[in-house]
């Protein structure tokens, strides 16, 4: 299939099959990432429906579809060690007062996520704008503004969030995170712990690379935390989801939609380098 060329909305999955380079950070088996994708309608030509004519083949080349519907979508990511972070978080390091795609992060949110002072699952004091249940995860498809050409070769939902090159199609998808026999949802909100490059960890089958914090592969907020009983330092299995598949709880008390009208506000150097733990 020639570039720039797209098929039709299929009424079932579809699934992306795109070269990738293989070096570090990005997905190497088979040298091709391939993802299952679900269509968002029917009808008429994909980049005109999905996306009001913008170029996404300036933003992949290289893609390309094929049906496959016994793909399957999002597999369990199995015993990965988490660590506790939370908004407005201060140390020695990079604070959290903003994150990887909100340089307002503790504004947005309504003010500091105090880890010790809570009321339930949010803080005390107030009460969050935001969904208090968020993560980290070490991938960042943005960088000065604009989405990374390789993001459309990655992340498996692309054809689906993509809005434009100013919005990240990363912010606020929904992950399923247990610990035991206890399960939570959450949504990724930041870029952590550690690396921005993890590509073939957060969608691919590689493990977390080596860091201080004994290989950590995702950072949990104090209320994914508490739900699960975590400590500092835990072990839990994730895997993402879809909006649709995730049920009632105190993590829909304030869940903004995925991906809600917030374009990217970094600086020409990038916001995502600010919250890298």
């Amino acid at each position: 299939m020639a570039k720039g060329d797209w098929l039709g909305l299929l009424s079932g999955a579809i699934l992306v099959v795109i070269p990738v380079p293989a070096h570090s950070g990005e997905l190497t088996k088979g040298n091709h990432a391939a993802f299952a994708i679900k269509p968002v309608g029917s009808g008429g030509d994909v980049k005109t429906r999905l996306w009001d004519g913008v170029n996404l083949s300036a933003v992949a080349p290289d893609l390309s579809i094929k049906c496959d519907e016994s793909s399957p979508c999002y597999p369990w990511k199995m015993g990965i060690v988490s660590t506790v972070f939370w908004i407005g978080e201060t140390g020695s390091g990079p604070t959290n007062a903003r994150s990887a795609w909100d340089n307002s992060w503790v504004s947005s949110y309504g003010g500091v996520d105090d880890p010790v002072r809570r009321s339930g699952y949010r803080p005390a004091g107030f009460r969050p704008l935001e969904n208090p249940f968020y993560v980290a995860l070490p991938y960042c498809d943005m960088a000065a503004g604009r989405l990374k050409p390789e993001a459309a070769k990655v992340v498996p939902w692309f054809i689906e969030r993509f809005r434009g090159p100013g919005f990240s199609v990363c912010k606020g998808h929904w992950l399923e995170i247990r610990h035991g026999a206890k399960i939570c949802y959450a949504q990724w909100e930041d870029v952590g712990p550690f690396c921005t490059e993890s590509a073939g960890y957060v969608f691919g089958n590689e493990r977390p690379l080596p860091n201080v914090n004994h290989g950590a592969g995702i950072d949990v907020s104090p209320a994914v935390r508490d739900y699960l009983g975590l400590g500092s330092l835990g072990l839990v299995d994730w895997r993402f989801v879809e909006q649709v598949e995730v049920p009632r709880g105190p993590w829909s008390l304030a869940a903004r939609p995925e991906n809600a009208e917030s374009a990217f506000e970094g600086s020409e150097s990038g916001a995502e380098q600010s919250s890298i733990r």
